[in-house]
């Protein structure tokens, strides 16, 4: 079991670390969170499929995505277009008997167009979060934290001063206008 271990956690480029917190885990939420983790480094659909509830949820996709594996590398695949080279290097992990969290670091160029944005050619690195339900061996609902902001930071297309600018500049332009007679 630890040689099995050894070589997921090789293969997936985790720290001593975050191999023996896996150690930790049931031999079955290791296999799910070690599974999810290559469905989603490989856009893998039958991956998928055997890792995710035909009716997974995933709290993150947009509302016009289907539900179930297809939804959900729909979404990876995208990722993918427009980081090529993404991956994710699992930081932590925990599980408990109906829950599993991985804290990964997601790196990656931008090469395609992301969320409306041009190719910029430019690295991001940052933390991601990713918390799965899990029934009988599979995750039927996921919730993450992907950190956009910083990633537009990092690609240079989005600044916090232009935010709060062009932020207080539309309230401005929404303030009614003051009273020209007494409201009493």
């Amino acid at each position: 079991m630890v040689e099995n271990v050894a070589a997921e956690t090789d293969e997936l480029g985790v720290s001593e670390e975050v191999r023996q917190r896996a150690l930790k885990m049931t031999p079955e939420m290791r296999e799910l969170i070690f599974g999810i983790a290559k469905v989603v480094a490989n856009a893998d659909l039958e991956g998928a499929r055997k890792h995710l509830t035909a009716d997974f949820i995933d709290h993150e996709s947009a509302p016009d995505l289907p539900i179930g594996p297809d939804g959900f590398i729909k979404v990876v695949e995208d990722v993918h277009k427009s980081f090529p080279d993404a991956a994710w290097e699992p930081e932590d992990l925990f599980a408990t008997d109906d829950r599993c969290f991985a804290r990964v670091r997601f790196t990656g160029t931008q090469l395609g167009e992301y969320m409306g944005y041009a190719p910029t050619g430019k690295q991001v690195s940052v933390t991601q979060m990713h918390y799965y339900r899990v029934v009988d061996g599979k995750a039927v609902e996921h919730w993450g934290s992907r950190d956009v902001i910083r990633i537009l930071q990092q690609l240079g297309v989005y600044s916090r001063v232009d935010s709060i600018e062009a932020t207080a500049a539309a309230a401005a332009a929404k303030a009614p206008t003051p009273y020209k007679t007494p409201m009493f």
